[in-house]
């Protein structure tokens, strides 16, 4: 997984099914008189026991006036629209979501947590930033929500204040989902050693399962991205899917290491298996990359045609997808489609993984003098992915300053030697050409 989905999968990968619990057996701030939250408890608590969707789904019908339940509701649809990539769910999660909102429109924080999770899920960073507010003015010892809000603003690129809500999440739970964050906020400004100890400790604390898949995968990804060691990083994904076999990142990132130890069949067969159970663009992309570098050329078209429609569907249930069809469309596509979505997603949210969009998309239409200015942005936080340095590099060279490309392409083959089946190889023939 890149580094652009392992932060959405932060926030509904963290712990998510234990925040969803407790949402459906406790109310945080919830108004009226104390009957009223006792019965709102009381009513709840069943729900929480079951834990299942099917079961909530029957609780509801039976007590429809469960505010706490329809929130819960509401956060186990994203869980599912996370877990299926069918964006059908949203629009369910929404409906969940108000009808808490209509029941008790005051002082709602359950509900407005719950929205806030599914606006960043549907990358409405801005939104989701306001609407975790508004569930943090109400009860402000929600380390959920500060863990949300920490989230869309390190998306919208403001990183300064995403580390003081982060702070504010660890000062009332420094546990699991919050150590996960600690890791990957180190990650994005370079401190390599320090996510990896941060991430350990999450795996130390992890309180399931899923939590420990979760760590074993985030540290086989620090494995792969900073040093491309793909031993260390097919161990990690092995004890990772040990704990948790049904993740499909793990499989995903199994199979890429798999391809990168050579044993190509093995890894088709990896991704088809992940691709085939659910069409998330970046492994169908991972897999037609994969594809074409064999010359099965055919069949990588079939997958990269599924992207689109698999961008389609987000896109119609109200997902923003710029920076994904960016990237996709500069490799792959249309130049111009390309740079329009790069320019609306740098607009929205200016990150430095819009910069990197961005900076790459005015590269493959020839406009590298503008590309240069937004390659640095990518870079100035600190963190040094192979891919920022691959796009830097490439740019530099159409440029003629080949001494900072021979840099650039030299270092994001130091940082990861496989860190892109299609740019990889690039990579070392544009070496090859600066020298010769």
């Amino acid at each position: 997984m890149t580094i652009a989905l392992r932060r959405i999968a932060l926030l509904l990968g963290a712990g998510a099914l234990a925040v969803i619990l407790l949402l459906a057996g406790a109310v945080l701030g919830a108004p009226g008189d104390a009957v009223d939250r006792e019965e709102a408890v009381e009513q709840s608590a069943p729900a929480a026991e079951a834990g299942s969707l099917e079961a909530l789904q029957a609780r509801l019908e039976r007590v429809p006036g469960d505010y706490p339940g329809w929130a819960a509701l509401g956060l186990l649809y994203v869980d599912r629209a996370r877990v299926t990539a069918d964006p059908s769910w949203y629009a369910k999660a929404q409906a969940a979501l108000e009808r808490s909102l209509e029941i008790q429109p005051e002082e709602n924080a359950v509900a407005l947590t719950g929205l806030a999770t599914l606006q960043a899920a549907q990358h409405d960073f801005e939104h989701a930033a306001d609407t975790a507010r508004a569930a943090l003015a109400i009860n402000s010892y929600d380390a959920t929500s500060y863990g949300v809000l920490t989230d869309a603003l390190t998306e919208l690129g403001r990183y300064d204040e995403a580390a003081d809500a982060l702070q504010k999440m660890a000062d009332v739970n420094p546990g699991f989902p919050t150590l996960a964050r600690i890791s990957y906020a180190r990650e994005l400004r370079g401190d390599i050693d320090g996510a990896r100890q941060a991430m350990q400790r999450a795996l130390d604390v992890a309180g399931s399962d899923e939590d420990a898949g979760f760590a074993l995968h985030h540290l086989g990804e620090l494995a792969w991205h900073y040093g491309g060691d793909v031993q260390a990083a097919s161990e990690l994904y092995e004890r990772g899917l040990a704990r948790d076999p049904d993740s499909l990142a793990l499989q995903a990132s199994a199979a890429r290491a798999t391809a990168a130890a050579g044993r190509t069949d093995e890894a088709l067969s990896g991704y088809a298996e992940v691709t085939g159970r659910v069409p998330v663009q970046q492994y169908l992309v991972e897999e037609g990359e994969l594809l074409a570098s064999l010359g099965r050329t055919d069949q990588a078209q079939d997958r990269f045609d599924v992207v689109r429609i698999a961008t389609t569907l987000l896109e119609e249930s109200g997902s923003a997808v710029d920076l994904e069809t960016a990237l996709f469309e500069a490799d792959h596509g249309s130049p111009e489609q390309a740079l329009v979505a790069a320019q609306a997603a740098y607009a929205r949210a200016p990150s430095v993984f819009a910069a990197d969009a961005l900076a790459w998309s005015l590269h493959v239409n020839g406009r590298d003098a503008e590309a240069l200015q937004y390659a640095d942005e990518a870079l100035s936080l600190g963190g040094r992915p192979a891919l920022f340095l691959f796009h830097r590099g490439m740019i530099a060279a159409s440029l003629g300053r080949t001494a900072e490309a021979v840099r650039d392409l030299t270092s994001a083959l130091e940082v990861n030697p496989h860190f892109s089946v299609r740019h990889a190889e690039t990579a070392g023939t544009t070496l090859d050409r600066l020298a010769g």
